[in-house]
């Protein structure tokens, strides 16, 4: 009297608003007829409620179904239960079948313009305010100290000085791109805030990505994972808000300077209950040659 189930769901990954279409399929392996039984497909906090008819031996019912998805999280999909009773309802029994099925609901973002053309090269870094040997950003010529590399020697300026004189370059990184998202219920007045600063840390990743940048996300509780695109978003879809103890916009700034010394660009998000004496309280406490933009 089990049936073997299989749950197949066309897509694992939606934006909030689209419909996530599935497929319930029952099939019969036994060599006796199943009587008609419900199936129960539980969908996060929901349920749905399929009636499956009579299905003789190796007999096959299939069952489509669509999920709405109104919010964003991660919703359980399964498993899939078999209920079975007596004809005057006093009995009822149930199969658990296959296991659950996470559904990520993203969040809505936004295709931002390209801060760069094409492939963001090393070469294509920021210079920084510190001064280097070797690099690609000139900045000035210097008096040759032991340990310098010759192949730097400016042979006309030491021609025309009479002494030896390199070139000295600044320091370039290639853009370690920071976004600092913050999850405290104290900083956004309505939850429909809290949604649109998650799509705006979304959609700022994903341009960072597309740009191929190093990109490091951050809230109150630790890092994201963000090592691409889909990774991002799945972590985006089950963000909650942080414990009140855990500060706000000027302690996740603070979290930032100290596990992302080497950021160039750091984009701090919050919500309207934040101040501005806030807001620059927490840009100092970035390092000064971080270029930092709070949303």
């Amino acid at each position: 009297t089990v049936y073997d189930v299989d749950l197949d769901l066309t897509r694992t990954h939606v934006v909030v608003g689209e419909r996530a279409v599935g497929a319930l399929t029952l099939t019969n392996r036994s060599r006796r007829a199943i009587l008609p039984s419900r199936v129960v497909l539980p969908v996060g906090s929901g349920r749905g409620v399929f009636e499956v008819p009579r299905l003789a031996p190796d007999a096959v019912h299939e069952e489509l179904f669509a999920i709405p998805t109104t919010a964003r999280g991660v919703l359980a999909v399964g498993p899939v239960s078999v209920l079975r009773g007596d004809p005057l309802g006093l009995f009822e029994r149930t199969h658990d079948r296959n296991d659950a099925v996470d559904l990520y609901v993203h969040p809505r973002t936004t295709s931002l313009d390209g801060l760069s053309l094409g492939h963001l090269r090393d070469l294509e870094g920021l210079p920084v305010r510190q001064l280097a040997r070797d690099d690609v950003s000139f900045h000035a010529l210097r008096e040759y100290q032991p340990g310098d590399d010759l192949r730097h020697v400016h042979w006309r300026s030491t021609a025309r000085v009479g002494e030896v004189m390199v070139r000295q370059y600044e320091e370039t990184r290639r853009s370690h791109f920071v976004v600092g998202l913050s999850t405290h219920p104290g900083d956004y007045r309505t939850p429909e805030e809290f949604e649109l600063a998650i799509s705006v840390a979304g959609s700022v990743g994903l341009r960072a990505l597309r740009d191929s940048r190093t990109l490091e996300a951050r809230v109150q509780r630790g890092p994201l994972r963000a090592t691409n695109a889909r990774r991002l978003l799945d972590e985006l879809s089950s963000l909650e808000h942080s414990r009140p103890r855990e500060g706000g916009i000027a302690g996740l700034a603070g979290a930032v300077a100290l596990h992302a010394p080497d950021a160039a660009v750091a984009v701090l998000v919050c919500g309207s209950s934040v101040d501005g004496a806030e807001l620059r309280r927490a840009c100092a406490r970035l390092p000064y040659d971080v270029r930092v933009l709070a949303v």
